[in-house]
């Protein structure tokens, strides 16, 4: 099991709060997974090249959190890396992210290649969305599941992308302390009280994006350091 450290922080102007785990030591282990063919409610982790979120599977409820990195999942392995939950309050409603940073990534020779970062940006209407990030956020621990793809796919067969799947190469298992569970607990809930108090009318994901967007320059990471 991989050992974690944890804090909260805050961006009144970026209108965020963010509860970011820290594995400075990550101990990969083989995955669970092997081969995972995820249906059209996971478009976004099918069809992006870097991309993370969490997905369930039949009679596997999970939630598990997977990174697809494709081209660099094995240079990743072991590196250490923040995982940022990320609650953001915004006018048109309240959005739910998770940031993946591996911030200072090493190759064997010692050089530094490219910063990697993996991002989900969800909204909190739909009901599947909504339960599927909370039960998430009211685990005991993050299963995170790191793996490839095959590149972009294309149109749907049988509710599965056609001819493409997600090689799992491997885990990263991650023990969530009390005090952690509940600082995310209080986030979350903190956010759908926000979120429901806004008349259905006013909300807008997309508007939300674009407010979120605009305070989050692409010149910066998303995750804030520690105070």
């Amino acid at each position: 099991m991989t050992e974690l450290t944890w804090y909260t922080a805050d961006d009144l102007a970026k209108n965020v709060s963010q509860v970011v785990l820290e594995a400075n030591e990550p101990r990969p282990v083989s995955s669970k997974f092997g081969v995972l063919k995820l249906d059209a409610a996971y478009q976004t982790l099918m069809t992006n090249f870097w991309s993370t979120g969490f997905f369930r599977l039949d009679g596997d409820p999970g939630p598990y959190l997977l990174v697809r990195a494709d081209g660099r999942t094995t240079a990743l392995k072991g590196q250490p890396f923040r995982v940022a939950f990320s609650f953001y309050r915004l006018a048109a409603g309240g959005l739910i992210g998770v940031f993946v940073d591996f911030p200072k990534p090493r190759r064997p020779d010692g050089t530094a290649p490219p910063h990697a970062l993996f991002e989900t940006i969800r909204g909190i209407d739909l009901d599947d969305e909504r339960q599927r990030i909370g039960d998430a956020i009211n685990g005991t621990k993050l299963h995170m599941c790191f793996g490839e793809g095959e590149g972009p796919a294309e149109g749907l067969a049988s509710g599965l992308w056609t001819d493409h799947h997600i090689d799992a190469l491997y885990d990263v298992l991650v023990d969530l302390d009390g005090p952690c569970r509940d600082a995310l607990k209080r986030a979350w809930t903190s956010l759908l009280d926000y979120h429901d108090t806004l008349p259905a009318e006013s909300r807008d994901f997309q508007a939300s994006v674009r407010q979120m967007q605009s305070e989050n320059p692409l010149s910066r990471s998303p995750v804030l350091d520690r105070p």
